[in-house]
């Protein structure tokens, strides 16, 4: 078997470094970076004296180099954004305290006075009801509600089925929608809740509600003054 002359070999050696270079690049370039560096170097420790690297393709090397290193720092520039829009975001939320905020939880606090909540249609529903429901899930009252093509509001006047009137303690409201006498679906109702507390952690702003719950910022979707 014929032995690599000395010339052959580091050229054979200076071709692999190049591959390994090139597939490197393709991977991670944040990671990759010193590494690339280093085999740059070593390609010019090994190459061959008679036989250097082809200069148009050292130049396409130096250029991806400068690309390499632009998006590092790139993505540098692009985590401080994030950083900083973040905090925005929970700055944002901390104003919320004290207000009240809407959420389809269908979570209220009964207080013995009426309480509103608001329900979005379904097409095809030929009736609407809601339940109230207390937090072991007993039923505690039925209303009867409004078919619409929009939005529409809904109250419970805090009193149970046989009239007594409800005057503490947390409950549920759940929208089921008919078809005939079949249930069609059923959601939780669009309620709302008064912020007594923002919470940040690492998934973002969590809002603790004055009932004790809690609520991801993420799925507020309106904001008012303090009920």
């Amino acid at each position: 078997m014929e032995t690599p002359s000395a010339a052959t070999a580091p050229t054979a050696s200076s071709a692999l470094v190049r591959t390994r270079a090139s597939n490197l690049v393709q991977q991670n370039s944040a990671e990759d970076f010193d590494k690339f560096l280093r085999l740059m170097t070593e390609q010019l420790r090994h190459q061959d004296p008679l036989n250097p690297a082809d200069p148009t393709e050292f130049v396409a090397q130096l250029a991806t180099f400068s690309s390499v290193e632009q998006s590092i720092k790139s993505n540098e520039k692009l985590d401080s954004l994030i950083a900083a829009t973040s905090s925005l975001a929970d700055f944002n939320a901390a104003t919320l305290i004290g207000m009240s905020v809407e959420s389809q939880t269908g979570r209220v606090e009964a207080n013995g006075k009426p309480v509103p909540f608001a329900y979005d249609p379904v097409a095809e529903a030929t009736a609407v009801t809601a339940q109230v429901l207390d937090n072991s899930g007993r039923l505690i009252s039925e209303i009867p509600l409004a078919v619409g093509s929009s939005r529409q509001d809904g109250t419970w006047d805090s009193r149970a089925k046989d009239g007594t009137l409800v005057t503490a303690g947390q409950h549920v409201i759940q929208v089921l929608y008919y078809k005939g006498k079949d249930v069609l679906s059923q959601a939780p109702a669009i309620s709302q809740s008064k912020v007594a507390e923002v919470q940040l952690t690492p998934t973002g702003p969590q809002l603790k509600l004055a009932d004790g719950s809690t609520l991801p910022a993420s799925q507020v979707q309106a904001i008012a003054a303090a009920l």
